[in-house]
């Protein structure tokens, strides 16, 4: 990098790797609200309610067995199944170059976050760049996962040692262990991304990436690639639900897992095959609109729902650290007298006071949102009692009201995804939309040795494609329809769950209550950093 480039490099840093800080400043000044913040904030929630009382009328007794997606057949002769096997082979070792590359240059090249590929590769184009992809076309990590590849290719060349070496003899997935291993994985991975203040140097994320490479390929060749990424690979369940928001679904597979993950597998259910033939005859793709993958049938998981939810908390927990409620409570808490004990232990484990507060808070917060979600399926169900009651009895069935509440708390956590989505676009698109700048620079020194392999490592980042006015009306937009989205799957979740008794809009009030309550939360909390009322 020619040193006249140097000195915006500090800028950058700030801007790109420390959101939380600069967000209101990398446009230059704070978007002045042409109203004050409390009618966005009451007109945002109006507008969610009132597309509760629409979706409760039109969908209070929907016509059984009705789709609404279309489907469309392409049927694949010799040519075009070499096509597609051709067109995914190179999409994998593509992916699988990138990944190594990644690595490499975390490892081997400068440790300047924005001179080295691997920060803006895993955080910008990765995490954010993905999810995005993810939620408006269909589900494309399937196709360039990078572990499944290196299992793939472990496992060919495994095969071709000779008839001995056969690694395909796997355990017995534990059946109440569920999708509980990716959870935990998640977490961690999130309490790093948002609160470790190491996350964005590239040695410090290879070598995660080395850690998590071998817990992955570990649980592969234990339990089998399908069934550990069903259940233990968080990325694998993370863009699944993602793409169940979109509108687009590759029903019968041409990509090696592209199926929806199991979520719930049992010891019933087959293990991973030692022979796996990908490709097929046909393939179907179903158009459908946006939300409708979130309101198809699954078997109820309460890990995949601790995970939907762990979704949901991790992106508005980021939001709350760029506020001014985490400095006032870390101040409270170090004046205090009573706590410095406390203090002094929480130090000694996390190094700083502050990144331990916050880790105990992020921790936290999941289970405050958990137990929120938990009563407001309880207030459900106790409005609906007399009619489920009756409905019991009269069907003689398991539709006990215990039984009932298990099923529909394990049910709709998927109406939380469009409101993640939500607010994921709104947190991280301009985020997004500079910070991706970078891969151009990159593409030329990926590793920050002064290359200039394309002719772009001298590509000047424009910091005015997004303005402040733009993000705020961006998130409105986004949380306001991610809502609207989250309460017509969660109406039809529940007369779905609670069918065989009649289901008065009345019973429906507290998931609506609820979903108001997150958006006025949500623009609150995106206001702080950007406007100015």
């Amino acid at each position: 990098m020619p040193a006249s480039q140097r000195w915006r490099w500090p800028l950058l840093i700030l801007i790109c790797f420390w959101p939380s800080t600069a967000y209101g400043h990398a446009f230059g000044q704070r978007y002045e609200l042409p109203l004050p913040l409390p009618i966005f904030l009451w007109a945002a929630g109006a507008i969610v309610f009132l597309s509760f009382i629409i979706s409760a009328i039109l969908f209070k007794n929907p016509p059984p067995g009705r789709q609404f997606r279309i489907i469309v057949t392409v049927k694949l002769g010799k040519l075009g199944q070499n096509s597609v096997a051709l067109l995914v082979a190179v999409a994998r070792g593509l992916s699988l170059t990138l990944f190594g590359l990644v690595v490499a240059a975390g490892l081997l090249g400068s440790q300047s976050p924005l001179e080295n590929l691997a920060p803006t590769a895993i955080w910008v184009i990765g995490w954010i760049g993905i999810t995005f992809l993810c939620a408006l076309t269909t589900n494309v990590w399937p196709l360039i996962n990078p572990w499944t590849t290196i299992y793939d290719v472990f496992t060919y060349l495994n095969k071709a040692a000779g008839p001995g070496s056969n690694i395909a003899n796997y355990r017995e997935y534990p059946a109440g262990l569920g999708a509980w291993p990716a959870v935990v994985l998640f977490w961690c991975f999130a309490w790093f991304e948002i609160i470790l203040p190491t996350s964005e140097i590239p040695a410090t994320l290879a070598w995660a990436l080395i850690y998590y490479s071998g817990i992955t390929l570990s649980g592969m060749v234990i339990y089998g690639r399908d069934t550990w990424s069903d259940n233990g690979e968080f990325l694998t369940i993370f863009f699944h639900l993602v793409s169940r928001l979109s509108p687009i679904e590759l029903c019968a597979s041409c990509i090696p897992s592209i199926s929806s993950p199991a979520l719930s597998r049992t010891a019933s259910q087959p293990r991973s095959p030692e022979v796996r033939d990908p490709w097929t005859k046909q393939l179907k793709i179903a158009v459908r609109p946006f939300g409708y993958g979130l309101t198809t049938p699954n078997k109820p998981s309460h890990s995949i729902a601790a995970f939907t939810v762990l979704i949901l908390t991790t992106v508005t927990f980021d939001g709350l650290l760029e506020t001014l409620f985490r400095q006032e409570l870390i101040s409270s808490v170090l004046s205090e007298e009573k706590f410095v004990s406390a203090l002094f232990i929480i130090k000694s484990i996390f190094g700083t006071v502050t990144i331990g507060i916050e880790t105990i808070l992020f921790f936290v917060f999941p289970f405050f949102i958990l137990i929120i979600l938990f009563i407001t399926c309880c207030l459900v169900l106790l409005i609906s009692y007399e009619n489920l009651y009756d409905a019991a009895l009269s069907s003689n069935s398991e539709k006990r009201p215990i039984s009932l509440l298990v099923r529909y708390f394990g049910s709709i956590a998927p109406s939380l995804i469009p409101i993640a989505i939500g607010y994921h676009v709104a947190h991280y698109t301009s985020f997004f939309l500079v910070a991706g700048q970078l891969m151009i620079p990159l593409a030329s020194d990926p590793m920050g040795m002064g290359w200039d392999i394309f002719a772009t490592a001298n590509y000047r980042i424009d910091l005015a494609i997004v303005s402040t006015r733009f993000v705020w009306y961006l998130a409105l937009l986004s949380i306001v329809l991610g809502h609207i989205v989250a309460v017509v799957v969660a109406h039809k979740i529940a007369i779905r769950e609670l069918k065989g008794a009649p289901l008065p809009i009345s019973a429906q009030i507290p998931v609506a209550l609820l979903m108001v309550a997150y958006t006025t939360l949500s623009l609150w909390i995106l206001a702080q950093p950007i406007a100015e009322y």
